[in-house]
């Protein structure tokens, strides 16, 4: 603030998402923060406007999937309307990540009251920004970082797994397998193959893969991986451990979505 006055900045995260009415608490956080709109004194002193910063999703029955002039409208629309000055989105269930401010025509001062024909000069309209994968921007963002470090880590396990197959054997054995030189050709194929699908994963984030295709990689590494796991049932000495290597191999996929989410 500035000598005694105070700006009031409410933050969502991830909130709206879980509420039955959400439009409800929206109009009840903008009448809250046109209550505590502050002004310099004199008519012309700086009006310290509260706002909201939200990370989540707006009411999806008004808003669809991070369109930013929908969510300008529901926001200015509200009893107590805010304004939109800024909005971005993200990959993920709380799409919509954005600041908008209690305007200006209505808000309420500590001392007197604030002429409803006061207002700010409004911020340029900007551009929707849309949401899908394939519409981000092409390199650089976060999701992309997040890409390349899974397929990376596919990878290294894929190099890990031919060399134990060479060596000691440890994951054929945790499996309830013989040695991988003793499987029958087609469950030494079907080795070979995920080998081959992990180290494959470098194509995609060190030759230049597009995102769509290191999303494809991972997905089809994280289910060949499941499948190769209950595929092992049928040959394995140790069938009271089939639920959960099979448990394990899901749990790894499971995390790597929730993260990608």
């Amino acid at each position: 603030g500035r000598e005694g006055k105070q700006r009031v900045v409410v933050v969502l995260e991830a909130v709206i998402i879980y509420v039955d009415d959400p439009t409800s608490v929206l109009n009840l956080l903008g009448e809250v923060l046109h209550d505590g709109n502050t002004r310099d004194e004199g008519e012309d002193g700086d009006l310290f406007r509260n706002a909201l910063v939200f990370a989540d999703r707006l009411p999806k029955e008004s808003v669809s999937y991070a369109n930013e002039e929908e969510a300008r409208s529901l926001l200015g629309g509200l009893d107590w309307g805010l304004e939109l000055t800024d909005f971005m989105p993200k990959p993920g269930l709380a799409s919509s990540m954005g600041v908008a401010q209690a305007q200006a025509a209505q808000a309420k001062i500590e001392e007197g009251f604030v002429d409803a024909a006061v207002s700010e000069s409004q911020p340029e309209e900007s551009q929707p920004t849309p949401m899908l994968n394939d519409e981000l921007p092409p390199r650089g963002t976060k999701l992309d970082e997040f890409l390349v470090l899974v397929c990376r880590c596919y990878a290294g396990a894929g190099l890990a797994h031919a060399v134990d197959f060479a060596t000691a054997n440890k994951l054929p054995a945790a499996a309830g397998l013989v040695p991988f030189a003793e499987l029958p050709p087609l469950g030494q194929a079907l080795g070979v193959l995920w080998v081959v699908v992990g180290v494959g994963q470098l194509a995609a984030s060190e030759g230049g893969g597009s995102r769509a295709m290191q999303q494809a990689g991972l997905i089809l590494y994280g289910a060949y991986e499941i499948a190769l796991t209950v595929a092992a049932w049928s040959i394995t000495n140790n069938p009271d451990g089939n639920l959960s290597r099979l448990g394990a191999a899901a749990g790894v996929q499971l995390a790597v979505a929730f993260c990608f989410v």
